[in-house]
């Protein structure tokens, strides 16, 4: 991270770096991971828990694309592919 004023007009913060685990592809697969352990878990006797296997996959996809629509174009897409339509 480094600092840089005027990049944006909220923040001067210019992140400069993104593991891996913070681009579209991990949000995929860690939106499946928790609804692969969510759905195995039944929230009420006799139930399954696909319902809260979704919720919490989509809970976990919207953090992207809350920080797609809030970010400028610097968010990891695939691999080393960065956003550029925002």
């Amino acid at each position: 991270m480094a600092v840089a004023p005027g990049i944006t007009a909220a923040s001067p913060f210019d992140f400069t770096y993104y593991p891996y685990s913070h681009g579209l592809f991990a949000s995929l697969l860690w939106g499946a991971f928790f609804f692969l352990v969510f759905a195995g878990k039944p929230s009420k006797p006799g139930s399954t828990g696909r319902r809260a296997g979704y919720v919490v996959a989509a809970v976990t996809l919207s953090h992207f694309l809350l920080d797609l629509i809030t970010h400028r174009a610097d968010l990891l897409c695939w691999a080393a592919i960065r956003t550029s339509w925002v």
